[in-house]
């Protein structure tokens, strides 16, 4: 990889702990998290306004980090940007030529484009490990925020906030250090303090399910807090890793390498045997589910894992799911949506709730339909 690599992530969490893997191997790449409103109307200012919404997020996100270079006196028109491919085959794969004609339009000429697999591809076993790792490594911190907070009263919540806070600085100390880090380590002593938290907490919050693209779940910016909206309704999220998506997206272009398999193994490992923190759902389970829905070959997009996770959710017992869509995801429109009518067929009348996230638009609409599930949640937890 190259020095001073841009790696534009839709997923405000993860992204900090990828950045901190790639400094501590030496591979010279950031991965930007930042998009606030600011950056997100410089976004639309510089690509159509009808492009995929992920698309404009990365635009602002790349288009931020070049100008942060350059306040460092790193020169903005000999920038390296790399987007990686979460939605494959959709209007996803558009991303890189919105990225490079945004930052040229910001008068940035001299980007140079990479591709995520062929980057992969260039790194050394180790590096692509290192960087599995520290994927994971958010997904299950994140995973246990979402499973235990919500459940939390009085003193416990600052107490366990602190601790959430401690976890993470360790991990990212350790991987800026370049010191090794095992995740499957990790996760087994994580869920081991967790379950020493367990009894303290009461588990009687609803559980909501949440299915869509990774911007459409991971980037604040984008989903106007869901997850946060969410707990603060009252409601325990369920959601994905994203290294489940992560896994989808590589699966899906005929990816290979120790990355991908990395990926795998650790999903795989989260997918069974843990107390606290919530399982994993590994690509071959969330293909499997997928298929009793959406045909095999329709892979464009999300594809059939839209239709597998949600149906794995209803398996589980969530049958309150928020399906979030972003503007301009013809995946989102056609096998998302389309999908709906026999999920909800199959989960006996579930309560699938859906919310298109648009930049052009007021989120006070969106929180509202976001806070409506929330409420429609707890009654039924309250009717038994």
């Amino acid at each position: 990889m190259r020095e001073r690599l841009i790696i534009p992530l839709p997923s405000d969490w993860h992204g900090g702990f990828l950045s901190a893997a790639a400094q501590g191997a030496g591979l010279g790449a950031h991965f930007p998290t930042e998009a606030d409103a600011d950056a997100i109307r410089q976004g639309l200012s510089l690509v159509n306004n009808d492009a995929c919404f992920t698309a404009v997020v990365a635009v602002a996100q790349a288009h931020r980090a070049v100008q942060a270079q350059a306040g460092a006196g790193i020169p903005g028109e000999s920038a390296d940007v790399c987007v990686p491919m979460l939605c494959p085959g959709c209007r996803c794969k558009d991303i890189p030529f919105f990225v490079e004609r945004g930052l040229r339009e910001a008068g940035l000429p001299g980007i140079t484009l990479h591709d995520f697999n062929e980057l992969l591809r260039g790194a050394s076993s180790a590096e692509q490990r290192c960087l599995a790792h520290a994927l994971m490594a958010g997904d299950l911190l994140l995973q246990l925020r979402l499973r235990m907070r919500p459940h939390l009263e009085g003193p416990q919540v600052p107490y366990f906030d602190a601790l959430s806070e401690s976890w993470r600085g360790r991990v990212l100390e350790m991987l800026r250090s370049g010191e090794p880090f095992d995740a499957r380590s990790f996760m087994r002593n994580l869920d081991d303090e967790a379950a020493r938290l367990l009894p303290t907490a009461r588990l009687s919050k609803p559980r909501v399910g949440v299915a869509g693209t990774a911007a459409a779940l991971f980037c604040p910016s984008v989903n106007g807090g869901l997850l946060q909206v969410l707990e603060e309704e009252g409601c325990e999220v369920v959601a994905p890793y994203l290294s489940g998506l992560v896994s989808y997206a590589l699966h899906a272009q005929g990816a290979e390498g120790t990355f991908l398999e990395e990926v795998d193994g650790l999903c795989a490992c989260a997918s069974e045997g843990l107390r606290v923190i919530p399982h994993a759902v590994t690509y071959e389970r969330a293909r499997s589910a997928g298929l009793r829905f959406v045909p095999e070959l329709l892979t464009h997009g999300l594809g059939w894992s839209f239709a597998g996770w949600m149906s794995i959710l209803i398996d589980e017992g969530v049958t309150d799911i928020v399906y979030a869509s972003v503007f301009g995801c013809l995946s989102g429109h056609v096998v998302g949506r389309g999908v709906l009518r026999r999920l909800r067929r199959y989960g006996s009348g579930a309560n699938i709730a859906t919310v298109e996230f648009d930049p052009g638009t007021s989120s006070v609409n969106q929180v509202n339909r976001i806070k409506l599930m929330a409420a429609v949640a707890r009654q039924g937890r309250e009717r038994g």
